[in-house]
C-alpha cells in the first residue's frame, strides 16, 4: 500500500489565518480551538494546495484574508506542505499572488489579476506540469473519498453505488441463476437484454396488451350490435332471375308476332353485312403494311446515301490536306536541291586553313545530310501520294454504293406512284334490303303487352329486394367472421399476459436473489456496517440505491459522531481497495465519542473547544500552541 501521510503544513495569510505552521510529522493529532481559529482552514488548505479546491471539493471560494468584509490587498497566500509519499519525502508549494499594471496616463498602479505560482521540492512548475506531479501521487477523486469522511455518503447515490460495486464487485446473471436453478431459463429469455430493460419491456408489453383485452369486449359488442336485420322473402334471387327472363322472352315473342321471319332475315343480312365491312377492312390492312414496307426500304436507302455523302465529304477534305502537305514537300525539295557547301575552307575557331583532308570531309558531309534530306522528303511525298491513291479508292467505292442505293430509291419510288388500287366490296344494297324489310315489320300491328309489362316490373322489384337481402348477408357473415378474429385475439392476448407476467415473476424472482446476495456481499466488506442496495417501491418493483446503514439505521438518520465513525470506516475499506492511504482531516471531532482510532491511516481530529482562542496541537500528552 501507498503511503501519503503529512509531516508538516505551513500557511500564511489563507483564508482566515495569518500565520501556522502545522508539524504533525505523520502522526494522527487533535487540533483544538474556539469556533472561527481556523481549524477547517488546515484541510482547505492542504486540498487547495493539491487540486485547487477546499476540503468540500469547491474551487470557487475565498481563498485570501477578509477585513471588513473585503479582501485584504498586497498580501501573498502561501501554502506549503511537507509530504512523506512511501519512502519518499516531497515539498508542495503554491502562492497566491496579486499583479498590480499602471495604466497608460496613470500615475498610479491599479490591481489588474491574481496570479498563482507553483512549486515541488523546491522546482518551480508551471500548473500543467505541476497537476501532472499530483495526480501522479494520487488523482483528485480518489484523494476525497480517502481523506473526507463526508465525500462518500454526500455523493449521490449512483455514484456511491458504483464505488461499492468497484470495491465488493457486482453480482452477475450467471452467479445468480448458479445458486437459483428455478432461473436456469431467464438467460435464453433475456436475449441482447440486461434484466432491468427486459422488465421495464415487458410490463410496458404487458400494460399494452392488458388495454387491448380490456377493449375487445366492447368491440365485440359493437360488432353484434352492428349485424343489421335479415327480411324475409320467399323466394331465392336465381328463381326470380329464372322468371323474369321467361317473361322478358314471352313479351318479345308478342312482339315480333307474325314479323318474326323478317326479323330473321334482317339478323342474316346484319352477318353479311358484317362480313363485307370486315374483308374490306382487312384489304386496307394489308394494302397500308406494303405500302409503309415499300417506304421503309426507300427512307433506309436515303439513309444510307446521306451516310456516304458525308464520308465522301471527308474523304475531300483529307485530300485537300495532304494536297497542301504535298505542295510544301515539293517546295522543301527545290530548296534542299538548290543549296551549295558554302564554307571558304578555314577552320571556324582559328582561321587556319583546314588540312585538304579535313576540307574533303567536312563536302562530304555537306552532300550526305543534303541526300539523306531529299530521300526524307521523296519518303514522306511518296508516302502521302499512296494515302491519297487510297482515298480515291475510297471514294470510288462510295460513290459507287450510291449509285446502287439511287437506283433503289427510284424503283420505290416507282412502286410507290404504281400501286395498284384495291377494290371494296359495297354494303349498299344489303343496307336498302334491311330498310325495305324493317319497314315492313314496322307497318305490322303492336300488340297489347300491359299485363305482361307489369308482371316483368314485379320480377324486377323483387330481384332487387334479394340482391339487397344478399347485401345484408353478406354484411353479417363479416361481422361474424370480424367478431370470430376478435374473440380469437382475446384468447391470444389473455395468453400473452399470462406469459408477460411468468417473465416478470422471473425478472423479479432473479432481482430479489440478486438483492439478497449483493447486500450480503458488502456487508460482507463494509462490516459492521451494511448497505441498503435496493428498496421496495410502491407498485411492489424494487429500484436501485446505496445508503449506508449501521445497525439497520440509515446514515441520514445516525448521530454526527456516528457519521463521522461510519466515514472513517469507509475510507478504511476504500483506501485497503486502493492500495493508497491519505491524511484525513476529521471535523466536528468534538461529536465523537466512539473508540474510533486506526491505525491504517494518519487522522487529524479538529475539535471545537470554548475558551481556546488560538490553535492547540495535541499529541502524546504534549500541547503545542500556535
Amino acid at each position: 500500500m501507498k503511503q501519503i501521510t503529512l509531516l508538516q503544513l505551513t500557511l500564511r495569510n489563507f483564508k482566515g489565518i495569518k500565520s501556522f505552521r502545522f508539524e504533525p510529522q505523520g502522526r494522527s493529532v487533535t487540533v483544538a480551538g474556539a469556533n472561527g481559529t481556523g481549524k477547517t482552514s488546515l484541510a482547505d488548505g492542504l486540498n487547495w494546495l493539491l487540486f485547487d479546491k477546499d476540503s468540500h471539493g469547491v474551487s470557487d471560494f475565498q481563498i485570501k484574508p477578509l477585513k471588513e468584509g473585503k479582501e485584504v490587498h498586497n498580501i501573498e497566500t502561501v501554502v506549503t506542505a511537507r509530504l512523506m509519499v512511501g519512502d519518499e519525502p516531497t515539498i508542495l508549494g503554491k502562492e497566491y499572488k496579486e499583479v498590480w499594471t499602471k495604466r497608460r496616463g496613470s500615475q498610479k498602479k491599479e490591481f489588474d489579476r491574481n496570479t498563482t505560482e507553483y512549486s515541488i521540492d523546491g522546482v518551480p512548475l508551471k500548473k500543467g506540469e505541476y497537476e501532472q506531479r499530483i495526480a501522479a501521487i494520487c488523482d483528485d477523486t480518489t484523494f476525497r473519498l480517502l481523506t473526507s469522511i463526508t465525500h462518500f455518503n454526500a455523493m449521490h447515490w449512483q455514484d456511491r453505488r458504483q464505488v461499492v460495486l468497484e470495491v465488493c464487485g457486482d453480482i452477475s446473471l450467471k452467479d445468480v441463476v448458479a445458486k437459483h436453478p428455478d432461473l436456469k431459463l431467464l438467460p435464453g429469455i433475456l436475449g441482447k437484454h440486461g434484466v432491468e430493460d427486459f422488465l421495464k419491456m415487458t410490463k410496458s408489453q404487458r400494460k399494452e396488451a392488458n388495454k387491448r383485452l380490456e377493449e375487445l369486449p366492447v368491440r365485440i359488442d359493437e360488432a353484434e350490435k352492428s349485424k343489421p336485420e335479415l327480411p324475409g322473402l320467399t323466394m331465392g334471387l336465381d328463381h326470380l332471375r329464372k322468371d323474369l327472363k321467361a317473361a322478358q322472352d314471352k313479351r318479345a315473342a308478342m312482339l315480333a308476332g307474325d314479323t318474326k321471319h323478317l326479323r330473321d332475315q334482317i339478323a342474316a343480312i346484319e352477318q353479311e353485312k358484317k362480313a363485307i365491312q370486315d374483308r374490306n377492312e382487312q384489304a386496307m390492312r394489308k394494302d397500308g403494311e406494303a405500302k409503309a414496307a415499300i417506304e421503309h426500304d426507300r427512307d433506309k436507302f436515303l439513309a444510307d446515301i446521306d451516310a456516304n455523302n458525308r464520308a465522301i465529304d471527308d474523304l475531300d477534305a483529307e485530300t485537300d490536306r495532304i494536297e497542301e502537305k504535298l505542295k510544301t514537300l515539293r517546295e522543301e525539295y527545290r530548296t534542299i536541291s538548290a543549296e551549295q557547301w558554302q564554307g571558304d575552307g578555314n577552320c571556324s575557331t582559328c582561321g587556319q586553313a583546314l588540312p585538304e583532308s579535313m576540307l574533303e570531309q567536312a563536302i562530304a558531309n555537306f552532300n550526305n545530310s543534303k541526300a539523306e534530306r531529299k530521300a526524307k522528303n521523296q519518303e514522306q511525298g511518296k508516302a502521302l501520294a499512296q494515302k491519297n491513291k487510297e482515298i480515291d479508292q475510297n471514294r470510288s467505292g462510295l460513290a459507287d454504293k450510291n449509285a446502287y442505293l439511287e437506283q433503289a430509291v427510284a424503283e420505290r419510288n416507282r412502286q410507290l406512284e404504281h400501286r395498284p388500287g384495291i377494290e371494296l366490296e359495297s354494303p349498299a344494297l344489303i343496307i336498302s334490303q334491311i330498310s325495305e324489310i324493317q319497314e315492313k315489320i314496322d307497318s305490322a300491328a303492336t300488340p297489347d303487352t300491359e299485363l305482361i309489362d307489369e308482371e316483368i316490373k314485379r320480377l324486377e322489384n323483387n330481384i332487387k329486394e334479394a340482391e339487397k337481402r344478399k347485401t345484408i348477408i353478406e354484411q353479417i357473415e363479416n361481422t361474424d367472421k370480424r367478431i370470430k378474429e376478435l374473440e380469437t385475439e382475446q384468447k391470444d392476448l389473455a395468453a400473452l399476459i399470462e406469459l408477460y407476467d411468468k417473465r416478470i415473476y422471473m425478472c423479479e424472482e432473479y432481482t430479489k436473489a440478486r438483492v439478497s446476495m449483493l447486500e450480503s456481499l458488502v456487508a460482507d466488506k463494509f462490516a459492521p456496517y451494511s448497505f441498503r442496495m435496493f428498496e421496495q417501491q410502491i407498485n411492489g418493483g424494487i429500484s436501485d440505491t446505496c445508503e449506508l446503514l449501521m445497525n439497520g439505521k440509515p446514515y441520514s438518520a445516525i448521530s454526527t459522531g456516528e457519521k463521522i465513525a461510519a466515514g472513517l470506516h469507509v475510507i478504511e475499506v476504500l483506501s485497503e481497495h486502493y492500495g493508497i492511504s491519505a491524511p484525513v482531516f476529521v471535523d466536528n471531532a468534538e461529536s465523537i465519542t466512539l473508540p474510533i482510532r486506526t491505525d491504517r491511516f494518519q487522522q487529524i481530529f479538529l475539535k471545537a473547544e470554548d475558551g481556546q482562542p488560538e490553535l492547540v496541537v495535541r499529541k502524546d500528552q504534549e500541547e503545542v500552541t500556535a
